[in-house]
């Protein structure tokens, strides 16, 4: 009778791969050896800012502890949805999420031009590239209108408007903190704005080109990003 030896992989650890289920393969034969386990547990939270902020449910005039609660809000789903589409971190969304109120509350803007503004500008001050055409219509989407405004103009609009004491009111309630400007942020919302029409392969040397001309350039830093993109789109022969 013949034994049959234990199978067992005898190629090198560096030969190992381990995926992000912990299942840990020789790469050479495709042997499994195991299971990785870890004890700390995932820290990257899977909730929405819906989630976060609101546990939903319906009033108890009863309970004292309702002072505490927050209830169904048709505006936070509303934000909610929008970083999510939008693919917002989670610290960004909760600031998202404040600032809208607060704008809301101060200037008397349509709900549209409040979200046009909050989301470019934060994204602006975090140097977390966006693409204008697409927030503009995730928010047409999501609020089902037809025309929204663009950043520029919605940001020229809150501008205008000031208080009893003629003290414009988005520099009283410290919004203007918040509108630095970066060459750098603008080139990349602009090479975002490729992604829908061109491989990654094609985009990364656009950018390599683009960030190469902005040492070059003067001007702006509008004027420097615009005309850096529009170079090395045009020496990719994208335009």
């Amino acid at each position: 009778m013949q034994l049959l030896s234990p199978i067992f992989c005898k190629h090198p650890l560096s030969d190992e791969i381990t995926y992000e289920d912990g299942e840990v393969i020789c790469g050479h034969c495709g042997f499994v050896k195991g299971r990785l386990v870890t004890d700390s547990p995932n820290s990257e939270s899977r909730t929405t800012l819906f989630l976060d902020v609101e546990i939903g449910g319906k009033p108890n005039n009863s309970l004292v502890a309702n002072r505490y609660i927050h209830f169904n809000s048709v505006e936070l789903s509303l934000i909610s949805n929008l970083c999510q589409a939008l693919g917002m971190p989670k610290f960004l969304s909760r600031d998202i999420w404040f600032w809208y109120q607060k704008i809301k509350l101060n200037l008397k803007m349509t709900k549209a031009k409040v979200i046009v503004l909050v989301f470019y500008q934060l994204c602006r001050y975090n140097k977390i590239p966006i693409n204008e055409n697409e927030l503009l219509s995730k928010v047409k989407f999501y609020l089902d209108v037809k025309h929204v405004h663009t950043s520029l103009n919605v940001i020229a609009e809150a501008n205008r408007f000031l208080n009893e004491k003629n003290e414009l009111i988005v520099e009283k309630i410290g919004f203007t903190n918040l509108t630095s400007h970066n060459a750098n942020f603008l080139l990349y919302s602009k090479i975002k704005s490729l992604h829908d029409e061109y491989p990654q392969q094609i985009i990364t040397i656009v950018e390599k080109i683009a960030k190469e001309q902005l040492l070059t350039l003067s001007g702006t830093d509008e004027e420097i990003a615009k005309t850096a993109f529009k170079l090395a789109k045009k020496r990719c022969g994208l335009c």
